[in-house]
């Protein structure tokens, strides 16, 4: 008996350090197991927990946290949301956003947290965060996605890593995509519209025109649809491209980042002039948005970024087609 009690004891006590990687923090830590694997840019969890309360700390603008409901349910609230998880739900909330889960019975999950976030999908749908319907084939792909990773997590860091966030964020966003399949017309251009970004945006050969051909559309009338979303293809592109350079810039904690063939390979601007430019709109439009100078918790990368890579030089640079002005 003491033997079992002592186990117990040792297991709630690495729970508590598991919810802690997590970013979660309570007063006391819901009883049962946290199952957890991490690379560069990822983390992904398998939880079962028995009830009780847990609140996020603040992770920053640059990671999005995945929640997908198993089973049981469980309230979120989360930005002036309130709304419950249940079995195949799946939310979205940003790092920087409030967040606090609650549950009075069992309920088990998947979570997922994402250096490079499901960006079009977010940006359009987690201002105020709400659960999604998925269907079982995405609720069961996440799931071996994960139960894979944890099973066997990798063992060093490499450049693959990266891939396998990236491919993360993509069955994340392709859930949501289904889940909004019976919506309205333009909103389901929107929403292809955002996937075919998110699948394409590190090519430096992918083009607006490369958009609208691939979703058998006109120009006007895609810009049109997304005047409808405060914003314009071209904009999107480009600031998921930016999104890509602010998670490597978080990656390297700091450190000075310079524009390398690497950087721009797995962002998608096709030289270093390009980038500059990027961040120089995004400055701007920053800017205007708060012309008091307060510092910005969207999704564009801060003036950190801008710093970070401001002194390399433009001779490092990819081949390829440039945004359009």
């Amino acid at each position: 008996m003491g033997d079992r009690r002592g186990a117990g004891v040792r297991e709630q006590g690495a729970n508590v350090g598991r919810f802690a990687a997590l970013g979660w923090a309570a007063e006391a830590i819901p009883t049962g197991s946290v199952e957890t694997a991490s690379g560069d840019g990822w983390t992904v969890a398998r939880i079962r927990t028995s009830g009780g309360r847990l609140e996020a700390h603040d992770l920053g603008p640059e990671l999005c946290r995945v929640i997908v409901g198993v089973d049981g349910a469980a309230r979120v609230e989360t930005s002036g949301a309130d709304v419950e998880i249940g079995p195949r739900s799946l939310i979205v909330v940003n790092g920087d956003q409030p967040l606090t889960v609650s549950s009075a019975q069992a309920w088990a999950r998947y979570e997922l947290l994402l250096h490079s976030p499901p960006s079009g999908l977010v940006r359009a749908r987690v201002v105020r965060p709400r659960p999604f319907a998925i269907s079982g084939a995405s609720s069961r792909l996440i799931g071996a996605m994960a139960g894979a990773l944890i099973a066997e997590p990798p063992v060093e860091p490499g450049k693959e890593q990266v891939f396998i966030g990236r491919a993360l964020s993509q069955v994340v966003v392709a859930a949501i995509a289904d889940s909004l399949r019976l919506g309205s017309t333009r909103q389901l251009l929107f929403e292809r519209a955002q996937h075919l970004i998110e699948m394409h945006y590190a090519d430096p050969a992918f083009t607006v025109e490369d958009l609208y051909g691939g979703l058998n559309t006109s120009r006007s009338y895609l810009y049109e649809v997304f005047a409808a979303y405060g914003t314009s293809p071209r904009r999107e592109l480009e600031t998921r491209r930016l999104e890509a350079v602010r998670a490597r810039v978080a990656l390297e904690r700091g450190r000075e980042l310079a524009i390398t063939p690497e950087l721009l390979g797995v962002s998608g601007f096709s030289s270093a002039k390009q980038l500059r430019r990027a961040l120089r709109r995004a400055s701007e439009a920053r800017d205007e948005a708060e012309p008091d100078g307060a510092a910005s918790g969207g999704s564009g990368p801060g003036p950190a970024v801008g710093r970070s890579i401001g002194e390399a030089g433009d001779h490092d640079r990819v081949d390829g087609p440039a945004l359009e002005d």
